[in-house]
């Protein structure tokens, strides 16, 4: 394992959120099983769990944020790889594993693949893309 090596364990945001007013951890804010497993996954790995966010990047689970409602799109996708790219660097992760659902069981999920896609191979980190029938 290389020297202060971080692996981490990312899964994208969800639409479904709480609605309260003001900051709120985003483990607590998005309303979402996916995100619940892989935060369970993370405590079992010992691993630090972020969040790709459409709005505000890739993010650690209890990073405080306020309500919004946003779905990254592909023309989004370079500019928000770039930002998350530097969040990368600045949180000195080194390993990520991504968790998703297939893109037939959402198309939605594309533009957040390709952003952490990019977003990884501009800082050069490793990516393990992992792709779970995540039941709804």
């Amino acid at each position: 394992v290389l020297f202060g090596a971080m692996k981490v364990l990312c899964t994208y945001c969800s639409a479904e959120k709480q609605t309260v007013v003001g900051n709120v951890p985003a483990i607590s804010r998005y309303i979402s099983k996916r995100i619940d497993r892989v935060a369970k996954q993370a405590e079992k790995e010992n691993r630090p769990l972020f969040i790709l966010s459409g709005k505000y990047g890739i993010i650690p689970a209890a990073h405080p944020i306020p309500y919004y409602d946003h779905l990254l799109t592909q023309e989004e996708v370079l500019a928000h790889a770039k930002n998350v790219a530097s969040q990368i660097k600045e949180h000195g992760i080194t390993h990520i594993t991504f968790y998703t659902r297939s893109l037939q069981q959402d198309p939605n999920v594309a533009a957040y693949i390709n952003c952490i896609n990019q977003a990884a191979e501009l800082v050069q980190v490793s990516l393990v893309i992992e792709e779970v029938a995540f039941g709804y």
